[in-house]
């Protein structure tokens, strides 16, 4: 562009006003050799270098005249006024029009600017680079600097903005020019020309932008990078533009050249244009030829042509640049991928960043995601509830989504300063999505905002994650009070109003006011909603200090405030009012703080109901956790401590809620009627302790004390089967009791030195708490701890001591409802005794019945008592048979109280003292004798012990008591008994021929089966022996006859053993199938083998054959099968 014949100065530019403290050395070094072509820069040669547009330091009245308009003003609305514009003037117009602000082009540029989201270190990057810029030469810029790009951001800052600012300080942008309100310019990828020499400048980008009005409307670049964000080009380029303005030729609109131009140079400029881009201006350059032939085309309708570099049309927005279309497709690609939550917070983040700035883009934003998220009906469905291939957190960080998506919209139809049109279309926008069906309902049961659905006909649809800004749309801020309190400050000061409206509705007041930049007003809302909340409690407390009807009142409150928690709501207040606060303590001194700590004082000891899902629990946890992050992590000086001190004495003098006070309305549905009520002052509670412990000792124990008392919910009934339930069955339930415990394990180890202290905090656990599995852990922890002092400190013992007795507690509460891990429990208590003292010892073995059930006595206890004894060394003699008699009186006990389950443990326990044990004998034989007490297995079971400690006499009179409570049946052929009978036949067979033909006796009027009676019929029909063995099949019938004929007794068990087969048979073929004919024979066959050892035995198997044909001829197969086996 030489030939236009027209001058370029390059120097240094600060980005604004401010920057006149630049010293002329500094400008000196930044200069670079003046190029030809721009007579804007040629105007100002007489300017000071250091504070261009100013002479003397005072700023022309034509640059503040032309600020004004360039921003508020667009180009055509300025043409229109003034027919014929100054080229000076207009050369001020455009140089101002540009952007003059990098933190918009950080916005634009990068995920986030805090530190949590783009890493630490950025804004200091930023600032220091800027200074640099005002301060570094151009020659050391375009030297090929190797200065790596972690001087500008931390290791893991990749954002656009970081790239763009290393490829502006190593004078990567080349070519800059600004034709009217169009910028264009080359960035280059590489740190070095020698790099892009060998490379021939196939790395360079071409980028363009449009601006109008300080804020950059269009960005075009030739890079392949697609994102939300500006690619690192235009962010170098507009940099450029800001912090090096000399460093770019800026021009009149191309309109204005050619309006200069005479008929032969607009040719010229013409053909050299096309002869340049031949290959593509070519067909739109005849095309146009051809519209202007042509009297009735449309260009020839209308007077003049589009002029790109003059500005946008009147009609187009004015707002920065934001690629709708590229937006949509990113969410809709975040939606589909599994893992998407942190890019979508990302936005939503960017999304209050906006609005932070009063950027039109913010709501703008918003909608297309919120379009995004209603449009696609898959992901809607997906993100609306977990389904079968999603993981639980998954759906919660959907659910989160949706959260913040509803949250985002309150603050904007809230904002007080938005226009009355832009509100009605968002809320028309509202009203168009919670119409849509798959608009995810609200996880939380509104109680209180229930306004809009009355008056406008949604009382018949579920609320859903929309409702809550539609309810925002209808709240107002004409109120006089509201008004004084957002605008005058002094009234503030001096009058400290109160805000008395309902909470969460308040602070999302102060939300939206913080989010769209009003801080101040945020501020003083924020100090009059605690003040509203200081008066409620100050009230509450009043009431349940004085009489009987103002305890009603108070009740009556109580439930009030139950219905609405505000830990755990959907809008967060408390969490919100806390951050206002606390982010301006350090501005307005300790007021803001005192207030903030107060504020979550107030809203972590509300009670509140249970919300109904299991997400809902966990977001109110998370809230809760929060919160106390943000107060463990303040510095407590003398005021906050005071705060603190009398926030405690507060919840000191308030009562504990009673069941009746939790109980819900009669008008509330089942499923909330059954939901418990819970609150926050255990984690309260063990932060206050922690905190007061060293100053104030006696107020932290009884604040600790006080909340130890609230068991966790208001419950109709106690809970003594909760070892049963799954761990974490119900999130706010396992939260609770585990601050609980926490706050439990907190007291008793801090007052391990003072007994007195120990006993009321013990005594106050066993009052209060009913929870064995809550007991149990916190007995674990105090004894853990007790472990790690010296055997000869005083604390150690008491540790001890306070684990062995919350260890009792536990069995005593769950004597009567024994669970999976009970003997885990038992088995860790007895230790503990043993490990005290015998004392502990004798103690629990003389009081088992308070803590154990019979068999656990003598099954676990006993057992673990009499090792543990022998094996403590620090025991003498005496002691050691002080307990074993201990022992043996509490089997004779347990044998008398419950004979069925402990009667042989009891004997096993006292083989050693045969005194105790024919005691225990005794007793067993009395009760088997008057009742069935005892199953005949137990006492086979006795008996086979008895046979082998040599009692054979006790042996046998256990096992004919056996027999007497046995009974086995047709078709108990598979018995677990069986072996008993046998055992019992061997023992009677042992002692002789009359205690045989008792114990056959026995077996014959208890035992039907057959095969059982067969088989002890074989056995006992042979020599004598020791034990009866199985029968040899060589053994010949004739000998067996011969000893039944000389037994009375086995001719009796042959009978019985032939009817048994008898009675078999016929049962069998009632239901008989094919399939099991085969079976059947083998049967009859066994039983013929019997019926042979009878002298007329072949006779009476013969009519038994006969009598089954007869009876059962329909089954011709089974008929046939019997006749070819048999013979008969």
């Amino acid at each position: 562009m030489s030939h236009f014949g027209k001058r370029t100065l390059s120097s240094s530019f600060p980005s604004d006003d401010d920057d006149d403290d630049a010293t002329e050395d500094n400008n000196e070094n930044c200069r670079s050799p003046p190029k030809r072509g721009c007579p804007f820069w040629d105007s100002l040669s007489d300017w000071n270098d250091d504070a261009p547009f100013r002479r003397n330091g005072i700023t022309s009245l034509l640059d503040l005249a032309a600020k004004v308009a360039a921003r508020h003003y667009p180009f055509h609305a300025i043409e229109s006024r003034y027919q014929r514009v100054p080229e000076p003037v207009l050369y001020r117009v455009l140089f101002w029009a540009f952007p003059r602000e990098e933190q918009f082009i950080k916005l634009y540029s990068c995920p986030s600017t805090s530190a949590s989201c783009c890493g630490g270190g950025f804004d200091e990057a930023f600032d220091q680079s800027k200074d640099s810029s005002s301060a570094g030469s151009d020659s050391a810029v375009g030297s090929g600097s190797s200065s790596s790009f972690s001087s500008y951001s931390s290791e893991n800052d990749l954002s656009a903005f970081a790239d763009g600012l290393w490829l502006l300080e190593n004078n990567c942008v080349d070519e800059a020019l600004q034709i009217g309100f169009h910028l264009s310019g080359k960035v280059r990828s590489f740190a070095s020309m020698e790099e892009e020499e060998e490379e021939e400048g196939h790395n360079s980008i071409q980028v363009s932008m449009s601006f109008d009005r300080c804020k950059i409307t269009s960005i075009s670049c030739s890079c392949d990078n697609r994102d939300i964000y500006w690619c690192k080009h235009a962010v170098a380029l507009a940099l450029l533009r800001i912090r090096y303005p000399k460093r770019v030729s800026i021009r009149l609109p191309i309109s204005e050249s050619l309006y200069q131009m005479s008929r032969e140079q607009l040719q010229k400029f013409v053909q050299y244009l096309i002869a340049e881009h031949h290959s593509t201006v070519l067909p739109t350059a005849q095309h146009l030829a051809d519209e202007i032939f042509a009297q009735s085309s449309s260009i020839n309708s209308l007077a003049g042509a589009p002029d790109p570099t003059a500005g946008p049309n009147p009609g187009d927005e004015h707002r920065w640049f934001l690629d709708e279309d590229h937006i949509c497709t990113t969410v809709r690609n975040y939606m589909t991928q599994t893992v998407c939550s942190d890019q979508l917070q990302v936005l939503f983040f960017k999304v209050r960043q906006m609005l932070s700035e009063h950027d039109e883009n913010g709501p703008r934003l918003l909608r297309l995601i919120t379009d995004q998220f209603m449009s696609n009906l898959c992901a809607v469905g997906s993100l609306r509830s977990p389904s079968i291939y999603q993981t639980p957190l998954m759906s919660e960080k959907c659910q989160q989504l949706w959260d913040q998506l509803g949250a985002l919209w309150v603050c904007i139809v809230l904002n007080p300063y938005g226009k009355i049109d832009q509100k009605k279309r968002w809320q028309d926008l509202l009203k168009k999505w919670v119409s849509v069906l798959t608009c995810p309902p609200e996880n939380v049961i509104c109680l209180t905002n229930q306004l809009y659905c009355d008056e406008h006909g949604y009382g018949s649809i579920s609320r859903t994650v929309f409702h809550r800004a539609l309810d925002a749309c209808l709240v107002k801020w004409s109120d006089d009070l509201l008004k004084r309190i957002l605008e005058d400050e002094s009234f503030c000061s001096r009058s400290a109003p109160v805000w008395p409206e309902h909470v969460p509705t308040a602070c999302a007041r102060v939300d939206s006011l913080r989010t769209h930049g009003y801080l101040r007003q945020a501020l003083r809302l924020a100090m009059a909603i605690v003040r509203h909340m200081k008066n409620e409690q100050a009230k509450m407390s009043a009431l349940s200090e004085g009489g009987f009807c103002n305890r009603l009142r108070a009740a009556s409150s109580l439930q009030y405030q139950i219905l609405d928690g505000w830990i755990g709501h959907p809008l967060d207040p408390i969490n919100c009012l806390f951050d206002c606060l606390i982010g301006n303590s350090v501005g307005g001194g300790t007021s803001y703080a005192k207030h903030a700590v107060e504020a979550a004082l107030i809203g972590l000891s509300q009670l509140r109901r249970t919300p109904p899902c299991l997400y809902a629990q966990q977001k109110a946890i998370k809230q809760e956790e929060c919160l106390l992050r943000k107060l463990k992590a303040l510095k407590y000086d003398e005021c906050l401590f005071s705060t603190l001190k009398s926030q405690a004495e507060v919840i000191l003098r308030g009562p504990l809620p009673s069941a009746s006070n939790c109980k819900p309305s009669s008008t509330e549905s089942q499923h909330e009627s059954s939901s418990l009520i819970y609150s926050s002052v255990h984690s309260l509670a063990s932060f206050l302790f922690q905190v007061f412990l060293p100053q104030e000792t006696e107020l932290a124990y009884s604040i600790g004390l006080k909340a130890l008392q609230w068991n966790a919910f208001c419950e109709t009934k106690d809970e003594n089967v909760l070892l049963n339930r799954p761990l974490g069955a119900i999130p706010v339930t396992n939260h609770s009791r585990h601050q609980q415990f926490y706050l439990a394990s907190k007291l008793l180890i801090a007052a391990k030195d003072d007994v007195i202290c120990m006993r009321n905090i013990l005594d106050t656990v066993q009052s209060s708490v009913h929870s064995p599995s809550f007991l149990y852990r916190l007995a674990h922890d105090v004894h853990r701890e007790g472990l790690n002092y010296d055997e000869s400190c005083p604390s150690r013992m008491n540790l001890l001591k306070a684990a062995y007795e919350i260890g009792l507690q536990v069995l005593h509460i769950a004597v009567a409802s024994p669970t999976w891990c009970r003997q885990e429990v038992i088995q860790w208590v007895v230790g503990c005794a043993s490990s005290l003292s015998f004392s502990a010892i004798i103690s629990l073995v003389n009081n088992w019945s308070q803590f154990f059930t019979p068999l656990e006595a003598t099954r676990i206890v006993s057992p673990i008592v009499i090792r543990k004894a022998a094996s403590q060394a620090k025991m003498n003699f005496a002691q050691r048979e002080e307990i074993r008699r201990a022992v043996h009186r509490l089997a004779l006990e347990c044998a008398a109280r419950c004979p069925s389950t402990c009667a042989f443990h009891a004997l096993t326990l006292c083989e050693s003292d045969p005194i105790a044990f024919e005691a225990v004998y005794e007793v067993v034989v009395e009760i088997c004798e008057n009742n069935a007490m005892i199953e005949a297995e137990e006492l086979f079971n006795i008996g086979c012990r008895m046979e082998q400690l040599g009692l054979t006499g006790k042996a046998y009179k256990m096992a004919l008591l056996g027999l007497r409570h046995l009974h086995i049946g047709h078709a108990d052929d598979a018995s677990p008994l069986i072996n008993s009978v046998y055992w019992a036949c061997a023992l009677g067979h042992q002692l002789g021929t009359v205690e045989l033909a008792t114990v056959i006796s026995l077996v014959v009027q208890h035992v039907q089966c057959a095969t059982v009676l067969s088989d002890i019929l074989r056995r006992c029909a042979f020599s004598s022996s020791h034990a009866i063995l199985p029968v040899s099949k060589s053994m010949a019938n004739t000998e067996a006859k011969l000893m039944l004929l000389n037994h009375t007794s086995l001719k009796q068990l042959l009978t019985a053993a032939m009817n048994a087969y008898a009675q078999t048979v016929h049962t069998r073929l009632v239901h008989i199938s094919p399939r099991h004919y085969n079976e059947f024979l083998d049967f009859l066959t066994k039983a013929r083998e019997t019926f042979l050892l009878s002298e007329d035995g072949h006779i009476q198997f013969a009519h038994l054959i006969e009598h089954m044909k007869f009876l059962y001829k329909g089954k011709k197969k089974l008929v046939s099968l019997i006749t070819e086996r048999f013979g008969l």
